[in-house]
C-alpha cells in the first residue's frame, strides 16, 4: 500500500522510507505510522484505501462493537487470525475487522465457523490486538472485559 500511495503522489519516497523505519521501530503498521506522524491525512488514507481495495475501512478508535456479532466468533479464532466481528450488514453478512482484507480462504473459514457470510473491513488507526483484548471477556488484560450479559448491546471502544 505504501508503494501505491507513493505512485499516486500522496507521499514522497523520503516519507515512505521514514515511515517504514519508524513503523519497524515502533512496531506499528506502516499506514498508522504515516497518519500518526503527519505524513498522510486520515481522510486521505481512508479515501485511498476504500477506492484502491474496494473495501470499507473502519477506524478502530471510533468503531462501535455489536456484542451479538462478537458472540458468533470464538475468541481463539479472533486471536489466532487477528480478526474481530464488528457488526452485521442489512443483507445478514458479518462485518469482520482485519488488517489483511484480501484473504479469501480465511473469509471462507470464518463463514463456516460463524454460519454467516463474511465481509472484511480494513482496520486502521488502532491496535486490533488491543481491541480484541478489550472485547472478549477472557482477555488477559485486567479490567478490560466486555459488558456483562444484559448490558447495552453496543459499546464504544474509542478514546
Amino acid at each position: 500500500m505504501g508503494q501505491d500511495l507513493l505512485e499516486g503522489g500522496f507521499i514522497t519516497q523520503e516519507q515512505l522510507d521514514d515511515a517504514r523505519t519508524t513503523s519497524d521501530a515502533e512496531s506499528t503498521s506502516l499506514l498508522d505510522t504515516m497518519v500518526s506522524h503527519g505524513m498522510l491525512a486520515q481522510e486521505t488514507l481512508v479515501t485511498v484505501l476504500s477506492f484502491q481495495l474496494r473495501i470499507t475501512v473502519v477506524d478502530l478508535r471510533h468503531v462501535q462493537m455489536d456484542s451479538d456479532a462478537v458472540a458468533l466468533l470464538p475468541e481463539d479464532y479472533a486471536r489466532q487470525y487477528t480478526v474481530l466481528p464488528t457488526g452485521s450488514d442489512s443483507d445478514g453478512s458479518l462485518r469482520i475487522a482485519t488488517r489483511m482484507s484480501n484473504d479469501f480462504q480465511l473469509s471462507s473459514e470464518l463463514s463456516s465457523v460463524t454460519g454467516r457470510q463474511t465481509k472484511f473491513v480494513l482496520a486502521i488507526c488502532g491496535n486490533l490486538e488491543d481491541l480484541i483484548n478489550r472485547v472478549y471477556t477472557s482477555s488477559p488484560s485486567a479490567g478490560a472485559a466486555a459488558p456483562a450479559a444484559g448490558a447495552d448491546d453496543r459499546w464504544p471502544t474509542g478514546d
